[in-house]
């Protein structure tokens, strides 16, 4: 028995200074490079961003709208905050992160035609290095997945570990390159992708319905236009899913435009400016990026800030 405790405190002590040395090394090497890959853009919107518009959503975001273009129309500063794989946790996490630091004038959100179904937690975990670093909003969320990540979020080996593969792409591929200011073009793929058939999903989730109606709120609380959109898709819907009609409902009824050209039948019409059925491809962003543009003036050229 006293062998089992006395191997039992040598493990767990070991495993103690491990993480406290872990957790140690990664704060001293975050402190002085900062974090790289997919967090290089987070770290720019959470800290020091203070862009006039931004885009937020999921990687259809990213691939879709050039700042560079709608700053050329609008001449308003311009940040794609998209993040791969994320949701409407994530969103809303973003803007309130924003908001602590600054009020933009314009939020362009970017949903895909399911964006109201599902949990959608699983990726959110991308900003565990960020709990407790002063960020509520992040601590809270992490907290709330389920009854252990509370314990498990005390640990530096759980929080950082995430991080050290784009740690060593970093110094074997170079940095992350923000030229484009958030935006990721997409090449033309060696194989086109083929028109599909979906019938799309007629069920919502609760909790990201509430999560947009806070979206809402804070933008018409701190006097931010909202504007939302469902980008080109390459794919046919027989009919418009359950999300698309809820998110129809709720921007009539909060009088904020919402742009649904998933269906749009010029883009369907052009297989070249996709990357695949779900992404343009930097062809088709340049393109799309101009048509919001335009939609973003009224007939005299001038910003258009009233909510139709």
């Amino acid at each position: 028995m006293k062998k089992f405790l006395f191997f039992f405190i040598t493990i767990t002590t070991l495993l103690i200074v491990i993480d406290f040395l872990f957790g140690y090394s990664a704060e001293t090497y975050i402190k002085k490079y900062g974090l790289r890959g997919d967090y290089q853009p987070i770290e720019h919107i959470i800290k020091k961003c203070e862009d006039e518009v931004l885009f937020i959503g999921s990687s259809v975001v990213i691939n879709s709208l050039m700042p560079s273009v709608l700053e050329d129309s609008l001449g308003m500063s311009c940040y794609n905050a998209g993040a791969n794989g994320q949701t409407m946790q994530y969103f809303h996490t973003i803007l309130n992160c924003v908001l602590q630091r600054y009020t933009p004038k314009m939020i362009i959100l970017g949903l895909r035609p399911d964006e109201l179904y599902g949990d959608g937690m699983l990726r959110y975990h991308l900003l565990v290095p960020y709990y407790n670093t002063g960020y509520n909003e992040i601590d809270s969320v992490l907290e709330s997945k389920d009854g252990r990540e509370k314990y498990l979020l005390k640990s530096s080996l759980y929080r950082y570990n995430t991080i050290w593969f784009r740690i060593l792409l970093y110094h074997f591929m170079g940095g992350h390159n923000d030229n484009n200011k958030g935006f990721s073009g997409l090449e033309k793929p060696i194989i086109p992708p083929y028109l599909t058939n979906s019938m799309g999903s007629q069920d919502l989730s609760e909790i990201k319905v509430r999560i947009l109606y806070d979206i809402v709120r804070k933008c018409k609380q701190r006097g931010i236009k909202l504007v939302v959109y469902s980008p080109p898709m390459y794919t046919k819907f027989k009919e418009k899913t359950g999300t698309v009609k809820e998110l129809e409902r709720i921007c009539k009824d909060k009088r904020i435009p919402y742009y649904y050209d998933t269906q749009d039948s010029l883009f369907l019409g052009h297989q070249e400016w996709f990357y695949d059925n779900t992404h343009l491809n930097k062809y088709g962003s340049l393109e799309y990026s101009k048509l919001f543009a335009s939609r973003l003036h009224q007939g005299n050229g001038e910003f258009d800030t009233t909510f139709p």
